[in-house]
């Protein structure tokens, strides 16, 4: 399930503008966040849609980390072997846990 829609979602909870990019790593997602301007908040499409994701994969983590100043993870994700439940988080400045 792509997160598009929860881009748009949060960026009205928000009330700022919120981007959304197509991909979760590579060259579209750092183009993403160097657009991005002071206040706001871009949402990277979900890791599912990278066959690395499952395989706890250290270069993926490593390309996800160095995306964000701060990694939120749902509840869920944290008992599970994927790279972004497991490796990615340690490589944010600030990471933080959903309920």
């Amino acid at each position: 399930m792509s997160l598009r829609p929860v881009a748009n979602a949060l960026e009205g909870v928000l009330g700022l503008k919120v981007r959304f990019a197509e991909t979760c790593v590579g060259p579209a997602a750092e183009q993403a966040v160097k657009a991005l301007t002071n206040g706001e908040v871009l949402v990277l499409e979900n890791t599912r849609f990278d066959p690395r994701e499952e395989k706890n994969d250290p270069a993926m983590a490593k390309e996800l980390a160095v995306l964000a100043d701060v990694y939120v993870n749902d509840a869920f994700s944290a008992r599970i072997a994927h790279t972004s439940a497991q490796r990615a988080w340690r490589g944010c400045c600030r990471p933080t846990q959903g309920d």
